[in-house]
């Protein structure tokens, strides 16, 4: 049989309560930041799947940051081509005009003045800036206008040919620039001894504006047709920004959906259950109680029970307190336990049975207290009564009844008793019967009748009653 010490017993019970708390103190901890998981200590599997879903859920918001600037790109790219296919059908129109053998040269110079300012506006609209400041149309090189007019005064292209692409998803990536040539392409013209060459956007318009004005039907007629090759550079330059406006919608349909999915299932790993966790704080809560109640019952079999020491120790609950501090100390110490506090509870512990079972002796105490005073009152008045009787003989009076008090008169002695009686006389002596004759009319002869020979009552009664 193992013997356990007094020193084993309190580092034990100090052992588990500290457990207890620890274990209530972290559930409180979940409940005021509302996280399962507060240190990575706590649950290292769990906190490092939280980090994961955190940073995927952080990737996922940088790629639909990059589709918003891609598509706010995009949407100034739409804008503008449509502005400049909208000028090349006027361009076209003033071009066909001009082709009219009709028109006199005052007339198409007249035209060639419109198509100038066409030019220009399209000049203007190639230079167009996002809201960043940069160039839509100059490829990589965002920060120079995308076409400038050279020494000769015809527009060219500065930019580059780099298109570069941003990734919006695990696998996926959209061209976020674009490049001049791309969107104001160049034509192949044929020349009269049969060379083709590449002629620029706007070397195209500049030919048809100097071909109005000097009224060169040949050049007028070319620069028609090279318009509707321009006019199909843009057109297939619109289809190619709104098939990636199409890819953008979509691509950031899917990363909501991803979003959604991770935040539910980091939901589920993070956040905390308060329903369960208030159930599992009261329980942690019964616990802790029921440790410190069966430690104190446990330490009163040795310090905490101490009624009295040696001269100039203390006693009482300043002994069991004085005790109870030191032995926490020893066992807690550097713990964060609060010592005094702990070493108070365990005493009060102590003291609560015993006071409760004086308390109940106490009201036993005024219970029979309070009874004894009821019964003296009683007695008081049964004293009070029986003094009234004065003596014996008033219980042995009897008073009669007589139902024929003119025919004999009836008395009682202390030695009657209650009844009923029939008195027959039989025979009346004669100085009774003289007495009887000379007062009131009484019998005639001795063997007279009694009520004329009836029946007649006598009762007799106690007076008291």
């Amino acid at each position: 049989m193992m013997k356990i010490s007094t020193h084993l017993m309190f580092e034990r019970g100090s052992s588990q309560m500290s457990t207890v708390q620890s274990k209530l103190t972290q559930t409180q901890a979940q409940l005021a930041q509302g996280k399962q998981v507060i240190n990575a200590s706590d649950a290292p599997d769990q906190a490092a799947t939280i980090q994961r879903l955190k940073s995927i859920l952080n990737r996922q918001d940088s790629y639909q940051s990059s589709l918003n600037t891609i598509k706010s790109r995009l949407q100034g790219e739409e804008s503008t081509l449509q502005s400049v296919s909208d000028l090349l059908v006027r361009a076209k129109e003033v071009a066909v005009q001009g082709a009219n053998d009709t028109l006199n040269p005052g007339d198409r110079k007249a035209l060639a003045t419109e198509l100038r300012a066409l030019r220009d506006q399209m000049l203007s609209l190639a230079n167009t800036k996002d809201s960043n400041g940069n160039y839509l149309f100059a490829g990589s090189r965002v920060k120079q206008p995308a076409f400038a007019e050279n020494s000769s005064g015809v527009p060219v292209y500065q930019g580059d040919q780099t298109r570069m692409n941003v990734r919006v998803g695990e696998q996926r990536s959209i061209p976020i620039n674009r490049t001049g040539t791309d969107a104001f392409v160049p034509v192949a013209r044929t020349d009269a001894d049969g060379t083709t060459v590449g002629v620029g956007y706007f070397k195209v318009m500049d030919d048809l504006i100097a071909g109005l004005n000097n009224s060169k039907g040949p050049d007028i007629r070319r620069g028609v047709g090279e318009l509707d090759a321009l006019q199909q550079g843009v057109s297939l330059a619109q289809a190619e920004v709104g098939t990636n406006l199409n890819v953008v919608d979509q691509q950031t349909a899917v990363i909501e959906d991803t979003t959604l999915n991770l935040k539910t299932t980091l939901s589920s790993i993070e956040d905390l259950d308060y329903a369960s966790a208030i159930t599992k704080m009261n329980q942690q809560m019964l616990s802790l109680e029921a440790a410190q109640s069966s430690f104190a019952k446990v330490s009163q079999l040795n310090l905490f029970n101490s009624s009295s020491t040696a001269s100039g120790v203390p006693t009482g609950n300043a002994a069991a307190k004085s005790a109870a501090a030191k032995l926490v100390s020893s066992l807690g110490s550097g713990s964060g336990v609060d010592v005094n506090s702990l070493a108070n509870s365990l005493v009060e512990a102590e003291k609560a049975p015993r006071q409760a079972e004086l308390n109940t002796k106490v009201t036993k105490a005024e219970g029979g207290i309070s009874g004894y005073a009821a019964i003296k009152f009683v007695l008081g008045d049964l004293q009070t009564a029986f003094s009234n009787l004065k003596n014996q003989s008033s219980f042995n009076t009897l008073v009669p009844q007589n139902s024929q008090p003119s025919a004999v008169n009836v008395t009682t002695t202390a030695t009657a008793t209650t009844g009923s009686h029939t008195i027959a006389i039989t025979q009346l002596a004669q100085q009774q019967r003289s007495i009887s004759a000379d007062n009131v009319p009484g019998f005639a002869t001795p063997l007279s009748q009694v009520n004329g020979g009836a029946a007649f009552s006598l009762v007799l009664k106690n007076s008291i009653d």
